[in-house]
């Protein structure tokens, strides 16, 4: 963390509500996850699966502290983003 950060974080917090941090954050760690989804679908690395894995636990946590419905929507696009990989 240095200066910046801070300076940063003072922004977030006087323009976003918790619950719209925790919606972009939830977002942040599922977009993580499939990219490391997409990455053990290459390498079979378990390494990789359990990346992925813990990556969509972070997601999943975030989210069940947004505004309602933000963990039903991300579990959707979860989904239909491994959909595309398991292709």
């Amino acid at each position: 963390m240095n200066t910046q950060d801070i300076i940063a974080a003072r922004e977030e917090l006087a323009s976003k509500t918790r619950a719209q941090i925790e919606a972009e954050t939830a977002d942040k760690w599922a977009a993580r996850a499939v990219a490391a989804y997409e990455r053990y679908a290459t390498t079979s690395s378990l390494a990789d699966y359990a990346d992925a894995t813990i990556y969509w636990h972070e997601a999943l946590e975030h989210a069940s502290e947004a505004p309602a419905g933000t963990v039903e929507a991300l579990k959707r696009q979860m989904t239909a983003a491994l959909n595309t990989i398991a292709r």
